[in-house]
């Protein structure tokens, strides 16, 4: 059925809000994930957020963001860090898990697009007050079987390619389901996936709160020149000063004299 005159997409979309889900409301919309997502499954993996868009009150999409894939191959390519530099920084990498919208496309047209983007300029935000740091990629899983990804390439996100089809299925054992997935990633910021290897060389190992040696001293300052070098030459300028910006912590500081 068409919309009235004044509904047309644009109105309706611009109505669009949305916001963090309260506690209160985390049974109904884990059952509505459970009733309507495709996947059938409100259990998310470590870190998460989750969101609710409505129009006029009415929920009209759902939204979870959980903890990113320990190894994907198109990720890392994507990225280009190395094993150990995924290991320490993971957790700027975050997985749009869950992403269910409600109503039916001939009474809301498009409203997808609309609230991943709302969503995309505040999980940043939100995940530093939430879990004390800041995202730099999200990543996404498409089944091109079923959906096209629209949205997702409307948003800016990338498809790297298909995954090789396998879910975890315990700590340390995959289980092929014989059905790959369209992986897409998206920086939140310019730049963003630089930090993600700049800061690998960022935690300088002499932080120490006992006092050293004069030689121990001397050993520490050389060994802040070597990492330093290592931060400054491991990204261009411009991805240093991304790096700064996302965590000024991981910055080398100099050993005071002792």
């Amino acid at each position: 059925m068409p919309m009235p005159p004044q509904l047309t997409e644009p109105a309706v979309l611009h109505r669009v809000t949305l916001r963090l889900v309260g506690d209160d409301e985390r049974e109904p919309f884990d059952q509505l994930l459970e009733a309507r997502h495709s996947l059938a499954n409100a259990r998310l993996a470590g870190q998460t957020l989750r969101y609710v868009a409505e129009l006029d009150g009415q929920w009209v999409a759902l939204l979870c963001f959980s903890a990113a894939a320990l190894q994907l191959k198109g990720r890392e390519h994507w990225i280009r860090w190395s094993p150990r530099q995924r290991a320490r920084r993971l957790g700027w990498v975050v997985n749009n898990s869950r992403f269910l919208v409600l109503p039916e496309r001939q009474r809301y047209p498009n409203p997808a697009s609309r609230v991943l983007g709302l969503a995309l300029r505040r999980l940043s935000d939100d995940w530093q007050a939430r879990w004390q740091h800041p995202v730099l990629v999200v990543e996404s899983f498409v089944d091109e079987s079923q959906y096209r990804g629209t949205c997702y390439r409307a948003c800016g996100f990338e498809a790297v390619g298909l995954t090789e089809g396998y879910r975890r299925a315990s700590r340390d054992f995959y289980q092929a389901h014989g059905q790959p997935k369209q992986l897409y990633l998206r920086e939140l910021r310019p730049g963003g996936p630089a930090p993600c290897c700049a800061a690998a060389a960022c935690r300088p190992p002499w932080r120490r709160t006992r006092k050293r040696s004069p030689a121990r001293a001397l050993s520490g300052r050389v060994n802040w020149a070597r990492s330093w070098n290592a931060f400054a030459s491991c990204a261009t300028r411009a991805a240093v000063t991304a790096c700064a910006i996302a965590n000024p912590s991981c910055w080398p500081a100099r050993p005071s004299p002792r």
